[in-house]
This record gives structure tokens, sequence and C-alpha cells, in this order.
């Protein structure tokens, strides 16, 4: 049997690509939920997603959430990380699908076992690393026990435009 009580995160996905990524699919890196039965245990956190392309076109989904808990269990993961990096195109409107770091969702539609949201940062060609987009959106999860930590070890740091939408905080 498993003798530990909480599930694995998302694991970490990282893609250079040179030219033109398409992502008419998934890249995923979410949390593992947790069986229904198991009201002790943790689900896992999204993990991290870093891309570096010259441009992101499709229509598919990049997401890090959380992982789902359990219909008793008190503990969704929270969100994960997920950095794109265009070197070629200017912004992302040849991208019309999805980027995402949720919370995991509650059980069974509870909303009071969330996890907090995790963060999305954009950079298009021609933006110093301060001048990206940092985007906290929750997918509409409701009410989750924590935010998007940004924790005083994390550093200072500067972004061009920050996005909360969707029950981000």
């Amino acid at each position: 049997g498993d003798s530990n009580s909480d599930k694995a995160g998302g694991g970490a996905v990282c893609l250079i690509v040179t030219g033109t990524l398409e992502v008419d699919g998934l890249v995923v890196s979410d949390g593992l939920p947790l069986p229904s039965e198991k009201s002790d245990w943790k689900s896992g956190t999204g993990g991290s997603i870093l891309l570096f392309a010259g441009a992101l076109t499709g229509s598919g989904t990049i997401r890090a959430n959380g992982g789902r808990c359990g219909s008793s269990s008190l503990d969704s993961g929270s969100g994960g990380r997920i950095a794109v990096h265009q070197s070629v195109a200017a912004d992302f409107s040849a991208f019309t699908g999805r980027i995402v770091a949720a919370a995991g969702e509650g059980g069974l539609g509870r909303k009071d076992c969330q996890g907090g949201p995790g963060t999305v940062y954009l950079r298009a060609a021609g933006e110093a690393e301060d001048e990206g987009t940092l985007v906290i959106d929750n997918d509409n999860r409701g009410y989750t026990y924590g935010s998007a930590a940004i924790t005083e070890g994390s550093g200072e740091f500067t972004v061009g435009s920050l996005v909360v939408t969707n029950g981000g905080m």
C-alpha cells in the first residue's frame, strides 16, 4: 500500500523551440487528484511549464492546475507556474487556446477546500523581463484557502502588466 498520504505535484515541463510552437492539444503538468475516500490526504500542487518559442500558435490548452480533492478531503492542490517567452512574435494573438494554472477543484463541487491559484507569465518578443504580463486566473473556482503566494524571500520584481481574473485573489 501507499504509505504516503499526499499526492505528487505536477512535475516540470520545459520546451525550447527555435521556430513556431503550435499547441492544438494539451501541454499539462497538473497535480494528482485524491481518491474520494481519502479524507486526510492532500492533493498535489500544479507543476511548472516553461516554454521558449519564436511564436506560440494554436488553439489547445497549456495547464498546470492543482489536483482535485476527494469528496471528503479538505485540501485540493494549488495551481502551478507557467511561463511563456516568445522571441519573434510581438504578442500572443496567434494563440487562441487557454493558458491556466488554477487551484484544484473541491470534491463534489465544494468550494471550501481549494488551494490558491498559480501564476502565468507571458513575455512577447521585444519585452524586457520586467515588461511581461503576469496573470493570476483561478478559473472561477470560487473560494480558496490560499492566494497566489508571493512571499517574503521571493525577492522584488516588476512586471509590465498584472491581470487578476476569474477569482484569482
